[in-house]
């Protein structure tokens, strides 16, 4: 019995030893393949230092060679460009001006010499009108209120009222913006 559990570890072990060995020729290139890997990431590492080196050399001139020119005319830059702004809202504030003049002329005569013309469109409300509001109850003692009354029904009576129907007044919050119409507008 010790004999065969010998024999049994042996068979193990030399089983164990042809799953492990590998021939020559595969360990061989293995070696050359991790050998190649290890030059290639070395070519790659290479170029990306030499492009972070380019890169800081380009920010060091253009901080010696570039930054002292800018800094000399800076001042006229700036300068010239408050000028362009300034010059630039004053022509569109007198375009507008002359736009809003030729317009309030060209609408005093056209009222003078043909009146003032009707809306292209009825006018309607913003709100619908509310339906008749109807209570009918028995209850002891109920009250019903409504936009326009309030109801007291009593226990042994039966009451129905009809609300009529409120028309609000159209809502214009802003009377003082002249309403256009798009035939108006300047073509662009």
């Amino acid at each position: 019995m010790v004999i065969a559990s010998i024999q049994t570890i042996q068979t193990i072990q030399a089983a164990q030893r042809a799953l492990v060995e590998s021939p020559r020729w595969l360990h061989v290139m293995g070696q050359i393949a991790g050998t190649m890997l290890l030059v290639e990431l070395l070519i790659a590492l290479a170029v990306v230092c030499a492009l972070m080196g380019g890169l800081a050399y380009g920010a060091w001139w253009t901080h010696r060679n570039v930054i002292p020119i800018v800094n000399d005319y800076a001042e006229q830059a700036q300068n010239v460009m408050a000028k362009a702004e300034r010059g630039g809202e004053a022509v569109v504030e007198r375009v507008a001006t002359f736009h809003g003049a030729q317009k309030g002329v060209l609408t005093g005569l056209r009222v003078f010499l043909f009146g003032r013309p009707e809306p292209a469109r009825a006018v309607t409300p913003l709100t619908p009108p509310t339906a008749p509001t109807v209570a009918t109850t028995t209850a002891a003692s109920t009250t019903i209120a409504t936009d326009t009354t309030a109801t007291t029904v009593r226990a042994t009576e039966t009451t129905t009222t009809r609300t009529p129907p409120t028309t609000r007044p159209i809502a214009d919050t802003d009377r003082t913006r002249p309403r256009t119409n798009a035939a108006d507008l300047p073509a662009m």
